[in-house]
């Protein structure tokens, strides 16, 4: 059974978990875990940040391993010389700290996850 969501982070999924950066977007994050005992293959899957256009597309091929969790950044910014990572590119935050809605969905459009903190109205 595929089971891969969308989940906060151990610090929190909106902005500047990790202090001050002088650029709030530098260290915002968001992961989605597989809880399912298969893999699952997210290819071309969209993560959702809330708003129109803030939209993060899975490589082709994608694939999440049972237990395996994927980080995906606002911004590359801050990362080591030679990382890889997924990232939206972002050059502004886009989790709002009072509260936002991250879905993840299928190459149907079918929503498969969804994790909302805080108040996002």
């Amino acid at each position: 059974m595929l089971h891969p969501v969308v989940q906060e982070h151990p610090g929190r999924v909106d902005g500047d978990q990790e202090g001050s950066t002088g650029r709030a977007q530098d260290d915002e994050h968001v992961e989605i875990v597989n809880r399912g005992a298969g893999s699952a293959p997210i290819g071309e899957w969209v993560l959702n940040a809330g708003e129109v256009g803030q939209d993060y597309t899975f490589p082709p091929n994608s694939m999440l391993l049972p237990g395996m969790i994927l980080r995906v950044h606002t911004s590359d910014q801050l990362q080591p010389p030679g990382w890889y990572g997924l990232t939206f590119h972002s050059n502004r935050p886009i989790w709002n700290d009072k509260g936002d809605t991250a879905e993840l969905r299928d190459t149907t459009g079918a929503l498969r996850s969804r994790y909302t903190y805080g108040d996002p109205t």
